[in-house]
Order: structure tokens, then C-alpha cells, then sequence
């Protein structure tokens, strides 16, 4: 791994083409001779990558983004090839802030961003593998790439069972607590989050997992970031910065209700949630948010008039789509600085319910609702909010879910809502009663 210095590197980017490769089945084999890798995938979207290795690394907030990258720029020598592409480059998360730190997330920083020595990637007309190097000298060819990702993944049934009870009476007294503070109005909003740990039996094939993940969650943002022994994985629904060139796109995405059996009982569902009064005021205070705060760097911005439904396997939300082109002295740091995290996942006021979830909570969120995503050379960018997510280190799972309470907010159904919520990783597994 190479530290940014004031020495000018020479970073040599070799281009291959690859076919008929599917990226989701180099995951376990790379997981193994590697202590990092970055998986990534929209299916509905045809895109696909695995990055692998480190030739740069450096642990910086979203707020300091813009000047190391402009410093990497300034000091890496790249061919013409590599700035033309719109292969992504740079890959990396960032935490939720939290004030309680645990053993659990030793394995990762506060942030971290990674120049990889590979990335294997696939849009909708090529696949192609990228090795940055410092040298001519080839790390993987791609017929060897090729062979990987044709061998047979080995089924195997992966058992897990809940180590610890997870109390309703506690989460009662959580939302009872958080009422109690948006009645006297220190808060608006405030999202509350569970934990769940399992102890896993048998042998994780994450190939496996992301096969199933990408068939069943095809239109959402599907993510795994190892980092020495620990794993962090999940598919996450919602946006929060999407840049091409000066375009850019952004979601409010709150709100929830279960999906039904038959295509009616789910067609009713969905319009009594387009409906629902307490629904409908925790989407507009996300809405509220993100206008108030991105109008000043974004032209034409352009908020859909009303919210949509967004269905998933088990589950659907209200979503308004948020649109615009970046104005001239802003970047996408910039703008992730100035709304991440937002609403959705933390509250309202802002500052208030970050201090206060910890005393609620009472663990660590890690890159739980914080951020995972990707950037380039070529002005583009996709940061998702890392939610419907699971941590595995040693042979334990843990999984995480939260949801919005607001005034009127009422414990037991916010309790089914992040049931339907840890079932998008508890249902990868044979979960033992």
C-alpha cells in the first residue's frame, strides 16, 4: 500500500476485456487471498464490480474528500485510458457518528477510501478488468479471471441462532423515551435502531449470499466490504448522492408497510401508506431536509410533487425522487457534507438525535446508516445509505434494522417494521429457533 506523498507516483492502469464473466463468483475466492475487498452491485441496472487489494488507502471523512482528491490528481500520473472510462475508481464508507465505540467494528475505520490494485467490472455493454499498478507487470490475467468465476459454487446450508434474547420491554422503553422528548419538542424525529446476533454454524460462501441477494434485491444497491477478518455486507434501498458529470440525483426514502399476499391485499397496502397521516409526516421531514439543505448548491432542483411506492421482497416505502444539476463551485463531497446522515437514519434536529441515540441505543452503529460507495476521475459518483445490512466476524452475525418515530408513533408496530427489516439478511441463512 502506497501513502500519499509529496513524491509524484506513477499509478499504471492495465485494461482488459473480459468475457462472460459473472463478478459475484470471484467473491469467495478473492475474500480469501485478500484482506479487503469491496463488492458492488445494481443488478436491475447491469452493473457489477469487485475491487480488490490496496495501492492507496487513506482514512478521511467525507469532509476532506474533495482536498485529497484533488491532491491524488495533482500527484498520480494516469494514462489517457483510465480518465476516459467511467469505471469506478475509488471505493470506500464512512461510520454514522457515534460516541460509543465496541470491538465489534475494530476491523474498519471511522472512513476509509481505497485505490485497488484490481477491479473487476461490468456494465451493460463490457466487462473488463482494471489493474492499477506500479509497474508493466500483469497481477491476474483475465483468462484466469474467467476460469474462477465458472467454478460450481459448493451449496451448503449455513445455520444461525440467536445468542441473546431481544427484549421487547426494551424497545418499548426506547420509543417511550424518544415520545417523551418529542413531546416536550427536543425532538422532531428520531430513528431508532436494533441489533441482532446470531452465532453462525457452517461456512459462509458470500458468492452464494450475493447470488441470492442480487436475484432477490435486483433494484437496489447490494454491498459487501471486507476488511481483515470481518465482513460487512447487505443491500441497501436508499440513495443518498448520485453524480454523472453535473447531474445529480438523490432520494427521500421513509415511511413503511408491509408488502401483501395477493396483488390486491399488496395494491391496497401501498395506497393506505400513500395515505397514512404519520407515514406521510416522517417522509416530508426527510423531504424538508434535504431541500432546505441542497437548494443553495443545485440548479434547476426539481423535487417530485408527490411520493411513490418503492417494493421490495418484503417490504415497501414511500420515495420522492430529488433532482438537479450541481452548480459550478460544488462537488460531491461537498454535498454529502452537507446532508449525510440525514433524517432518515439519525432525526431531526440533527445534532440532538445524534447525542441522543447512543444513550438509547446503547451499541454501535459502525457503517450501519452510515455510507458506502464509489468515485472516479470522469466527475461521477454513487454513495448509498448502508442500511439492510449485517456484520459477520469470528462465527457471530450480527443485524441491524431502525425506523422513525415520530409523534404518534406507536412500539409494536415499529417493532414489526424492523422485524420485515432484519429479514433481508436473516432470510439468507437457515435461522434455528
Amino acid at each position: 500500500m502506497i501513502e500519499i506523498s509529496e513524491n509524484r507516483l506513477k499509478i499504471i492502469p492495465k485494461i482488459s476485456l473480459l468475457n462472460g464473466i459473472k463478478i459475484s463468483a470471484l467473491i469467495s475466492s478473492y475474500s480469501l487471498k485478500f484482506s479487503n475487498i469491496i463488492y458492488l452491485a445494481k443488478p436491475s441496472s447491469d452493473f457489477e464490480v469487485l475491487a480488490v487489494g490496496k495501492i492507496i488507502s487513506f482514512e478521511s471523512s467525507y469532509q476532506e474528500l474533495d482536498f485529497i482528491y484533488k491532491k491524488i490528481v495533482d500527484k498520480i500520473e494516469l494514462n489517457d485510458l483510465s480518465i476516459k472510462n467511467n469505471f469506478p475508481v475509488f471505493f470506500g464508507y464512512v461510520k454514522f457518528p457515534s460516541s460509543i465505540k465496541e470491538n465489534l467494528w475494530s476491523d474498519f475505520s471511522d472512513s476509509e477510501w481505497i485505490l485497488p490494485e484490481l477491479v473487476f467490472y461490468r456494465n451493460k455493454s463490457e466487462s473488463l478488468l482494471i489493474q492499477f499498478s506500479l509497474s508493466d507487470d500483469s497481477i491476474v490475467d483475465s483468462d484466469l479471471a474467467s476460469n474462477q468465476s465458472k467454478e460450481e459454487a459448493k451449496r451448503n446450508s449455513v445455520r444461525i441462532k440467536q445468542v441473546k434474547p431481544d427484549l421487547l420491554v426494551n424497545w418499548e422503553k426506547e420509543v417511550n423515551s424518544s415520545l417523551e422528548m418529542i413531546n416536550k419538542n427536543r425532538l422532531q424525529k428520531i430513528v431508532l435502531s436494533r441489533k441482532k446476533e446470531f452465532e453462525i454454524f457452517g461456512n459462509v460462501d458470500f458468492s452464494e449470499i450475493f447470488e441470492k441477494i442480487n436475484n432477490d434485491y435486483s433494484d437496489c444497491f447490494n454491498f459487501l466490504i471486507k476488511s481483515n477478518d470481518s465482513f460487512f455486507f447487505g443491500s441497501s434501498p436508499e440513495l443518498l448522492v448520485q453524480i454523472d458529470q453535473t447531474e445529480f440525483k438523490s432520494e427521500a426514502l421513509a415511511g413503511s408497510i408491509k408488502r401483501g399476499r395477493t396483488e390486491i391485499e399488496d395494491n391496497n397496502l401501498s395506497q393506505s401508506l400513500l395515505m397514512d397521516n404519520k407515514n406521510l409526516n416522517e417522509h416530508q421531514i426527510v423531504i424538508d431536509y434535504l431541500e432546505s439543505n441542497l437548494r443553495g448548491v443545485i440548479n434547476n432542483f426539481h423535487i417530485s410533487d408527490t411520493p411513490k411506492i418503492k417494493k421490495l421482497k418484503n417490504i415497501q416505502h414511500l420515495q420522492t425522487e430529488i433532482k438537479g444539476q450541481l452548480k459550478e463551485d460544488c462537488d460531491v463531497f461537498n454535498l454529502i457534507s452537507k446532508i449525510f446522515p440525514t433524517p432518515a437514519v439519525c432525526g431531526i434536529p440533527k445534532d440532538t438525535a445524534i447525542s441522543e441515540l447512543p444513550n438509547l441505543e446503547n451499541f454501535e452503529r459502525g457503517i450501519f446508516t452510515g455510507l458506502v460507495g464509489w468515485f472516479n476521475f470522469n466527475s461521477q459518483a454513487d454513495f448509498y445509505v448502508a442500511i439492510r445490512c449485517g456484520l459477520i466476524k469470528e462465527n457471530f452475525l450480527s443485524v441491524f434494522a431502525g425506523c422513525g418515530i415520530v409523534n404518534n408513533s406507536n412500539a409494536i408496530d415499529e417493532y414489526q417494521e424492523t422485524e420485515l427489516k432484519l429479514k433481508a439478511i436473516t432470510d439468507l441463512f437457515d435461522v434455528e429457533d
